[in-house]
This record gives structure tokens, C-alpha cells and sequence, in this order.
């Protein structure tokens, strides 16, 4: 039981950090480019948003296993596909109020180009609420992957915390309860270390804190 939870903690790292690596670097390109140029491209990237986000979770991902085939793949890209929508809002809001400080009006006015003022000057003033988003993506994948898994729409096979809890759900019947506590404490330890990791990582790189 010990080998298959450190497995499927191995399984939901991995979803996790291929979620956030596809989903951070969209939404924060999207928001910084929505804070940046505002008008029509704004516009059209709260437009994109919107549609997106008024698909339920569940049917898209329910699309995307038909389109994909149920599996750990599936199981990212449904998820990268709805979380790049919390990072474009939050570094977008952010975005605009640093694009309003004293120091982009400086750059601008030595002559530096736009794009070498939002990648020099405006990313790195945003990039502690990055770090902030890139965590809760992480472990909202964690958690999506077991609840999507144990739905039978996630991976169907290896190994998964969502597939032990299947399996030590019909035990408890039996009276075998410590599978299924054993699955919960490492879920818990897992989500628990990550959280207290990236507040950590944030305070670090906040330039507000220094």
C-alpha cells in the first residue's frame, strides 16, 4: 500500500507540474498583453476568457477524454485548459498597477521599447503573484486529478490516488480503513507542503516585502 501512494503522489506531481507548465506561461502572456496594450486586444482576451470560463469544467473535460482518449494526458490539457484563466485575471490586475507606476513612464520616457519594458521591467514586478497562481494551479490539479480519476474520466491506468481511493472505498465494508487513511494523510501532507512552500517563495520575490 506504502509503494502505491508514493506512486500516485509521483502521478499527481507530475499532472500538477505539466498543468502549470502549460497554463502559467499562457495565462501570464495573456495577461501581461491585456494589461500592456489594453483597447481591442484587451477586449479580445477578456472575450476569450469569458467564453472559457462559462464552459463548466466538467464538460469540457468530458469532451476532451472523448476527443483524446481518457488518460494522463487528457487529464492535463483538460485542466491547463481552464486554469490559464486564474493566472491571465490576477497578473492582468497586477499588471495594471505597475504599468501605472513612475517607472514605466521612465522607461518610456528614455525611449525603451514596449516589449523590452513589459519583459525587463513589468514581468518581474509580477512575477511573485505568478508564483502565487503557479501554486494554486499545482495543487488544484492535484486535486482535480484524484476527483477526476475516482469519476472514472481520469487515468485508468498506473497508478492514482484517485484509483486507491476506489479501491479503499469498497474496502471500508470489509472494516480495512487504513489504505484509505493512509491516501487522505498523503494528499494532505503533499497539498499542505506545497502551500506552505509557495506563500514561502512568494514572500521571497514580493518586492512589495522587501
Amino acid at each position: 500500500v506504502l509503494w502505491r501512494i508514493l506512486a500516485g503522489s509521483r502521478t499527481a506531481i507530475l499532472v500538477g507540474l505539466v498543468t502549470a507548465l502549460i497554463a502559467i506561461p499562457l495565462g501570464t502572456a495573456l495577461g501581461l498583453a491585456a494589461a500592456w496594450f489594453g483597447g481591442r486586444v484587451d477586449a479580445a482576451i477578456n472575450m476569450l476568457y469569458t467564453i472559457v470560463a462559462s464552459v463548466p469544467d466538467i464538460l469540457l473535460v468530458i469532451a476532451i477524454a472523448f476527443a483524446m482518449g481518457r488518460g494522463m494526458a487528457t487529464v492535463c490539457v483538460a485542466l491547463a485548459a481552464t486554469s490559464w484563466i486564474v493566472a491571465m485575471r490576477l497578473v492582468r490586475g497586477e499588471a495594471l498597477k505597475q504599468k501605472a507606476l513612475g517607472y514605466v513612464d521612465a522607461a518610456r520616457a528614455i525611449g525603451a521599447p514596449s516589449l523590452r519594458i513589459a519583459l525587463r521591467h513589468l514581468l518581474p514586478n509580477v512575477m511573485h503573484v505568478v508564483i502565487v497562481v503557479a501554486v494554486l494551479v499545482l495543487v488544484s490539479a492535484i486535486k482535480a486529478e484524484v476527483v477526476l480519476t475516482y469519476l472514472g474520466l481520469g487515468i485508468q491506468e498506473g497508478t492514482s490516488w484517485g484509483l486507491l481511493l476506489t479501491a479503499a472505498s469498497q474496502d471500508i465494508g470489509n472494516g480495512v480503513w487504513w489504505p484509505l487513511a493512509a491516501t487522505v494523510a498523503a494528499m494532505f501532507l503533499l497539498i499542505y507542503g506545497l502551500s506552505v512552500g509557495g506563500d514561502a517563495l512568494r514572500d521571497e520575490l514580493d518586492p512589495r516585502l522587501e
